[in-house]
């Protein structure tokens, strides 16, 4: 799938996205990630990393229930 808008941005935006994220993970806030980077594979798939202790992930769990659960 072609997502033309992300396509078309300038290279530049990635890198100050990244260092964004990279400030925000320091800090210790959760980042969500763009997926375009799984290709076709990934498509209507929601992919989550847990590279964290045993603590930060069910904190990470309550915060994905509490959306879920606002979502309906």
């Amino acid at each position: 799938m072609e997502y033309r808008r992300i396509t078309a941005l300038p290279p530049y935006v990635f890198t100050i996205i990244d260092t964004l994220k990279v400030e925000a993970r320091r800090a210790g806030r959760d980042v969500i990630d763009l997926g375009v980077g799984f290709g076709p594979g990934g498509e209507g798939h929601v992919r989550f990393a847990l590279i964290e202790n045993e603590q930060r992930i069910a904190q990470a769990v309550r915060s994905l229930r509490g959306c879920l659960d606002r979502l309906g």
